[in-house]
């Protein structure tokens, strides 16, 4: 880790990180630029999703500057925009009177073990862990499966296409379900849509019988 870390200060020094959004040097995101995002004081109303019970959503995809962030962190593998990105979520969810409470778990969305490896990281993975370290609530990494190495969801047509494209796509893993039963589950993703992955993921760890489960993804 502190190897890691001596590189990251040596390759920063190098190459100067540039703005996800305006492209000074110094920083991923500037303060002008992170003040420029609008973010939500209230949970999604608009969309209701089978076995789900609130979703948490903290700012707009339409924001050029939240689509050029997100899209940097989760194509480019710039690890440091999590801290960034949690910092936004910590807003929203202090604005939505959200609390931790002893029964919590968080689990990621998965992605297939083939992106995985040619992406290197799960950007689902990275924002739990930072809301874990947050808020000290465990993560389940493994309660869910990609089973299907789906197409992007953004390159579906319609919200037809995009549910059909996610259709049985995750498998929950039996032998995680004592850690999730009466557990209050929250499904954690980067972008919401349709709604269409994670009314799969909840369609799925509803078999393990939690005592609810909400979303909590960064852009919709």
């Amino acid at each position: 880790k502190h190897l890691n870390l001596f590189f990251d200060e040596i390759i920063n020094f190098f190459f100067p990180p540039l703005g996800a959004n305006c492209k000074k040097e110094g920083l991923f995101l500037c303060a002008e630029c992170k003040g420029k995002i609008k973010i939500y004081s209230t949970k999604v109303q608009d969309l209701k999703i089978n076995n789900i019970q609130n979703i948490y959503c903290a700012t707009s995809y339409k924001d050029k500057i939240v689509k050029k962030l997100i899209h940097t962190f989760k194509f480019d593998g710039i690890h440091k925009l999590s801290t960034i990105i949690l910092q936004i979520l910590k807003i929203h969810l202090k604005r939505c009177g959200f609390a931790k409470t002893k029964n919590q778990i968080i689990i990621p969305v998965p992605i297939h073990k083939k992106r995985l490896k040619e992406r290197g990281f799960n950007q689902a993975e990275m924002i739990s862990r930072e809301l874990s370290r947050y808020y000290d609530i465990p993560i389940i990494y493994n309660a869910l499966k990609r089973i299907k190495n789906t197409d992007f969801q953004s390159n579906q047509n319609n919200k037809i296409e995009r549910f059909k494209n996610v259709k049985n796509a995750f498998s929950l893993n039996q032998k995680l379900i004592p850690l999730i039963k009466n557990k209050d589950v929250i499904l954690v993703d980067d972008i919401l849509t349709t709604g269409a992955t994670i009314k799969e993921c909840a369609k799925e760890l509803k078999k393990a019988k939690p005592n609810s489960i909400i979303a909590l993804v960064i852009a919709k």
